[in-house]
C-alpha cells in the first residue's frame, strides 16, 4: 500500500492565518473576551490549525498568548477608518503570521515514517510512504486524514489539499 499526501501551499496557509488575525481583531474591537480572540487565531476560519498547533505544546501555547496580546494591541491602535486592511497589513501581522508558519512547519519534524519533500523554502510539499502492513496504513495515514481530538496537535489534516493512496 503506497500514499502521498499533497499539502497546501506556503501562501495559502499564510492568507489563511491572515484572515485568522483579522477575526481575532475583530472579536477585539467587538469587545469579546481575550480567550475568544485567542482560540480564533488558530481556528478563526475554515482551517482548524489547533488540530495541526495543539494544546499539548506549551511552546505553541505561549505563541498563542504572545499573538494574541499583539493582535489585541494592533486592534487597540487601528483607526476607525480600514481596519481590516490596517490589520491584515500591518507587520505585526506579518510577523504572527511568520511565526506561525514556522510552528506549523515544524510540526512535520514529527514524521518518523514516509519522505517529505519540501519546496525551495523549506515548506512542505508532499509526503509519500509505502507499507504492506494494513493496520499501520490506516493508522499513520489518520494523522493526515481525521479530526480526532485526542490527536489535536499531532495532525496535518488542515494543511492537506489531496490524499492518493494505492493498494495491491
Amino acid at each position: 500500500m503506497r500514499a502521498t499526501v499533497i499539502f497546501a501551499g506556503r501562501d495559502e496557509i499564510a492568507g489563511r492565518l491572515r484572515d485568522n488575525i483579522w477575526e481575532a481583531a475583530r472579536a477585539v474591537l467587538e469587545g469579546r473576551p481575550e480567550r475568544t480572540a485567542r482560540e480564533l487565531l488558530l481556528d478563526g476560519g475554515q482551517v482548524p490549525f489547533s488540530h495541526v498547533l495543539g494544546p499539548a505544546d506549551t511552546g505553541t501555547a505561549e505563541l498563542v498568548r504572545s499573538a494574541a496580546r499583539a493582535v489585541h494591541r494592533l486592534a487597540r491602535d487601528a483607526d476607525a477608518g480600514d481596519q481590516e486592511a490596517y490589520i491584515r497589513r500591518s507587520p505585526v501581522t506579518a510577523r504572527i503570521v511568520d511565526a506561525l508558519l514556522a510552528a506549523l512547519r515544524d510540526r512535520f519534524l514529527l514524521l518518523d515514517v514516509g519522505e517529505l519533500h519540501r519546496d525551495p523554502s523549506g515548506w512542505p510539499e508532499s509526503w509519500t510512504w509505502e507499507t504492506r502492513d494494513h493496520a499501520e496504513f490506516h493508522r499513520v495515514l489518520g494523522r493526515f486524514s481525521t479530526d480526532r481530538a485526542e490527536h489535536h496537535g499531532r495532525l496535518f489534516t488542515p494543511l492537506v489539499k489531496c490524499i492518493e493512496t494505492s493498494t495491491p
